[in-house]
């Protein structure tokens, strides 16, 4: 199926209860309900969602039937397999305007008009609210976020880990488990910041360095209702799932098309959220994406209808000796972050090494 991102909400009427709001939609649909009971009412249909765990819309019929919907999606090309869903929550964002979710967090990057040191960095994030401190990656999926998503600036960003003595710490002095990618010969002590230039790994600047800009993490304001199945990574409004099995494209696009409503295989919107997935779900080296030429050789489409910003170059554009393949179908080949083969993509139609599939979440 296409998944089209989410249209305005047309407003008919709200049922509104202590806790929760429901908004009349159009354009919001489910595979199937979570629960289905006699109501009297709309109110009480509503009342009861409220109080059943992971309920995010409901439909209450003519004949008293009152459905419980745990997952909708907005409107996509081919709704023929799915239901509509009368009800549903607005959707919120679980992060003040400005901030990044991912995960359990918000980011935001934020820059002074003259170089500041790391102290005045730590006070800038924590002005910003309750919690809100200095960014600390936990694991390679948040170190990820910090280096490929493409909030980055292609400035330093100081974060709020410490270099001491060989440790990590955290701007509290908490011990950091994760061991950050660092550059040779970081300062010792020091403060660790992402490096100029999109450069993937950390250095650590000595403590009265300046810097202009800094990242800043705090907790969701809201919770996320269910963003995205187990196992799948949620990034900028999608669902992300790697499959490792090998398979042809045309069956790898369409075993992620069973996977959920929605889902295709995942093409590359910029090279900038690809690496923030590659790295995040341990890709293997060559992995499909949902990109393809067969409708007309040489104009290159994604499966699920979104735009692309790339250009499709060959390997034989940089010199590279590899074997003349058919320009039928993409595969990317991992390669470190540099201005000269960002968008570098090489064609060929053998089998690779699984793929991703992806969807759009529509609700929070």
């Amino acid at each position: 199926m296409d998944a089209l991102r989410p249209s305005a909400v047309l407003l008919l009427s709200c049922a509104l209860l202590a806790g929760a709001s429901y908004v009349r939609r159009l354009d919001v649909f489910s595979a199937g309900p979570l629960a289905e009971s006699a109501a009297p009412s709309r109110l009480s249909c509503a009342a009861w969602c409220n109080r059943t765990s992971g309920c995010v819309g409901f439909t209450f019929t003519g004949g008293g039937q009152c459905q419980l919907f745990n997952q909708v999606y907005s409107s996509a090309a081919d709704t023929s397999a799915m239901m509509s869903v009368g009800y549903s929550r607005p959707s919120t964002s679980p992060c003040p305007t400005g901030w990044f979710p991912f995960r359990d967090r918000c980011f935001f990057r934020g820059a002074f008009d003259t170089e500041q040191i790391w102290d005045a960095h730590r006070a800038a994030c924590q002005s910003l609210g309750e919690q809100s401190d200095l960014a600390v990656p936990n694991d390679m999926q948040e170190s990820s976020w910090l280096l490929y998503h493409p909030s980055r600036s292609a400035d330093s960003e100081f974060t709020g880990v410490k270099l001491e003595a060989g440790a990590f710490t955290g701007p509290d002095g908490a011990a950091v488990s994760f061991q950050l990618p660092m550059a040779p010969s970081p300062h010792d002590p020091g403060y660790v910041n992402m490096r100029y230039k999109h450069l993937t790994d950390y250095n650590a600047r000595n403590l009265v360095r300046a810097e202009l800009r800094y990242i800043c993490e705090a907790p969701y304001k809201c919770q996320l209702m269910s963003p995205c199945p187990a196992d799948w990574l949620f990034v900028d409004d999608y669902c992300y799932h790697y499959v490792p099995t090998a398979m042809a494209w045309q069956a790898a696009d369409d075993h992620c098309a069973g996977l959920q409503p929605g889902a295709r295989l995942s093409p590359i919107i910029n090279m900038e959220t690809f690496k923030l997935v590659y790295y995040s779900l341990g890709l293997a080296s060559s992995t499909w994406t949902g990109i393809s030429d067969t409708e007309v050789e040489g104009t290159w489409k994604s499966v699920d209808g979104s735009n692309s910003s790339f250009v499709v170059v060959r390997y034989e554009d940089f010199s590279v000796n590899v074997a003349a393949s058919v320009p039928a179908l993409m595969e990317f080949v991992g390669l470190q972050y540099h201005p000269r083969v960002r968008d570098f993509v090489k064609t060929h139609t053998t089998f690779s090494k699984g793929g991703v599939s992806r969807y759009l979440l529509t609700h929070c």
